[in-house]
């Protein structure tokens, strides 16, 4: 026999517990151990769809940001008040979406490009172009209690006329300071950043303005925070012909901002970008190509950092389907993954999820998520919550995707059955340090890993379980504690 079996406990798979089944318990599979006591086998929750769910009437400009794990905050013109924008709180809950009651923001008659952005799990503000003000940048922060919302004051962050990207243009650092990017028009188009930081009263204040980016040159920027003092800037660089797409890392010291290299990330004719930070030396830009033919494809694209230089990957399309005159709208999931929503055939809205391997990306099959046209929208995430999308079918909309999950985490698997049990039957499951006996075609000395779906491999999932190892082609010894 291998040398192996010297690790066989005494009595081989003797070292046991016994369980009540909840649910079916496959022989030899591994099982998760609940707060109740009992054991459920480990499985993938199936990815799936809640149920769409609408506010206050319009939506031009909305956006959403996560509070919570179960709530965000949405906003948009509401175009039953005069187009004054509003903003309302949303709970999710089993895949579906409920809504408080909207609140002005106090903004004047339809402001333009409105986002919301969450600081902290009980304060957000809001950033806009003041069409009734010269344009001017404005924001506004708000306190959360429950669904109830109550603003502070508008602040003007530009007093010129103020570009803004539909997506992207403010990054949280901290509970209390965030960064927004945006064009200076009435001064040579300038693109500009600057740090906020808001107080317990939702009293704004604005540091000083930081150029990123050469006169005439820059449109549609967007930002990400990697770290509490370090963010990544993506914008369109139009000086002189076709637009490249380029980014840069900025370091925060206080109030002010720093910029490195720019760097181009594509070319020619990039535009409509959005931006989102996987770790703090890795973000994806998710952006629009062929913005003055047809059709305008969809690309995304890795970058590494490292201090203030950025090491791209290859592009990699996600859609050859025109996108018309949208953006595409990225949101980190993990490290490792991310999601863009977009308009898909027919103008449908879609989402597909991206794997980052590297600076490689894969793509899985996109999901419809509204077979409407749609070409306002915006999103975010939270891993109870899944992508939470806001949208524009007359009213403002939000759906909630939760995305395949499992029961399985780092510390919950504590054995497998000894044999098949039916869900209530009492079931022996040899625990950690024992022998299961009950195994097929496994390669004797082998670390095999629990896999989310309850299965084993040689490699650990997404989720690093160690299952133990194979000790014949039939029985694995447990890792103990």
């Amino acid at each position: 026999m291998s040398n192996l079996s010297d690790l066989l406990p005494s009595g081989g798979g003797s070292k046991s517990a016994e369980f009540v089944a909840s649910g079916t318990l496959p022989n030899g599979k591994p099982v998760i151990l609940n707060s109740n006591g009992t054991v459920t086998a480990v499985a993938e929750i199936a990815a799936s769809l809640g149920s769409a769910a609408s506010t206050f009437t319009g939506g031009l400009g909305l956006s959403v940001s996560m509070l919570t794990d179960t709530t965000f905050v949405g906003c948009g013109n509401d175009a039953g008040n005069s187009g004054i924008a509003a903003c309302v709180i949303g709970t999710v809950s089993g895949g579906n979406i409920t809504f408080g009651t909207q609140v002005s923001a106090g903004t004047s008659a339809s402001p333009e490009t409105i986002q919301v952005q969450a600081i902290s799990a009980t304060q957000f503000v809001v950033i806009y172009k003041d069409t009734s003000n010269g344009n001017k940048g404005t924001v506004v922060g708000a306190t959360v209690s429950g669904n109830s919302i109550t603003f502070g004051t508008a602040v003007i962050f530009e007093s010129g006329q103020t570009s803004l990207n539909p997506e992207n243009v403010c990054t949280p650092l901290s509970d209390t300071q965030f960064v927004i990017v945006f064009e200076d028009a009435s001064n040579s188009s300038k693109a500009k950043a600057i740090v906020g930081t808001i107080n317990s009263s939702n009293v704004v204040s604005i540091g000083a303005t930081n150029v990123f980016a050469t006169p005439n040159s820059s449109k549609y920027s967007v930002v990400s925070a990697l770290s509490s003092t370090k963010i990544a800037i993506a914008w369109s660089d139009t000086p002189t012909g076709p637009a490249q797409g380029k980014v840069c890392i900025g370091t925060v010291s206080g109030t002010s901002i720093s910029f490195g290299s720019a760097v181009v990330y594509d070319s020619p004719q990039i535009i409509r970008q959005s931006i989102a930070a996987l770790s703090e030396t890795k973000f994806v830009i998710a952006y629009q190509t062929n913005f003055t033919t047809t059709p305008k494809i969809g690309k995304a694209i890795i970058g590494t950092v490292s201090g203030t230089t950025i090491t791209l990957g290859t592009p990699t399309t996600f859609t050859s389907t025109d996108l018309g005159n949208n953006f595409p709208s990225v949101v980190k999931i993990s490290d490792i993954e991310f999601s863009i929503v977009y308009p898909g055939t027919s103008g449908y809205g879609n989402i597909i999820l991206g794997s980052v391997a590297g600076t490689s990306i894969t793509y899985d099959t996109p999901v419809v998520y509204t077979s409407s046209y749609i070409n306002n929208f915006y999103s975010t995430y939270s891993a109870t919550s899944g992508i939470v999308i806001g949208y524009d079918l007359t009213d403002f909309t939000s759906v909630a995707y939760s995305l395949r999950s499992t029961n399985l985490t780092s510390t919950n698997f504590v054995g497998m059955p000894d044999a098949a049990y039916s869900s209530g039957a009492t079931a022996t499951v040899v625990a950690k340090g024992g022998v299961s006996l009950n195994q097929t075609s496994l390669t004797i000395g082998t670390t095999y890993y629990v896999q989310e779906d309850g299965t084993l491999a040689t490699s650990a999932d997404t989720i690093s379980v160690e299952a133990g190892r194979a000790i014949s082609a039939t029985s694995i010894l447990l890792k103990g504690k």
